[in-house]
């Protein structure tokens, strides 16, 4: 293996499955549609830009971050994005 490694940064949101009604009949795409997941991202995201800039002030070029905002509803489903930094 090898090659160049990243520094990566998670943040994880949590909705619990009793907010989104009737998730087994709704599709992923539907469902990163709901305001509940979105605004779930959002705050992910900005949770992100948060710790980064912190992470960047302490160790400048040498860090190599890779972000992802993680959303899970129950324990069911799990989504994620890549963040650019």
């Amino acid at each position: 293996m090898g090659g160049d490694k990243n520094d990566l940064l998670f943040e994880f949101e949590y909705i619990p499955i009793s907010k989104i009604k009737n998730m087994d009949q709704i599709s992923d795409e539907k469902l990163r549609s709901i305001p509940t997941v979105k605004e779930s991202f959002l705050d992910a995201k900005k949770q992100l830009v948060f710790y980064s800039k912190g992470l960047m002030k302490k160790f400048g070029d040498q860090l190599k971050l890779k972000q992802y905002a993680v959303v899970s509803i129950g324990f069911d489903q799990l989504f994620f994005e890549e963040i650019p930094g």
